[in-house]
């Protein structure tokens, strides 16, 4: 976790499928609550569909907040790249 009082880490599920994004909204809409930097642990992702890289690109552009990725497995790094998103995921800060 960043040494920002105001952010907030939340763990990424080792499968992050629609029913995973379907809590990890809750939890990112949550930790955005206060307007501050969010962390996105990856470190547990063995496998994510498109939702997930979806939700993530989608949570770079939540105004008033920044989201960084850390801890990033194997898994999830493979699947940014395959999904053409490590360039628009860091260009907005996030890796």
């Amino acid at each position: 976790m960043s040494d920002d009082p105001s952010a907030s880490t939340v763990q990424l599920p080792p499968v992050v499928d629609r029913g995973a994004v379907a809590r990890l909204v809750g939890e990112l809409r949550s930790a955005f609550a206060g307007g501050g930097a969010v962390t996105v642990d990856g470190g547990d992702v063995v496998q994510i569909g498109q939702a997930g890289l979806q939700l993530l690109l989608s949570a770079t552009r939540t105004p008033g907040g920044t989201l960084r990725i850390s801890r990033a497995s194997d898994e999830l790094s493979s699947a940014i790249d395959l999904a053409g998103l490590r360039a628009p995921l860091a260009q907005a800060g996030a890796i």
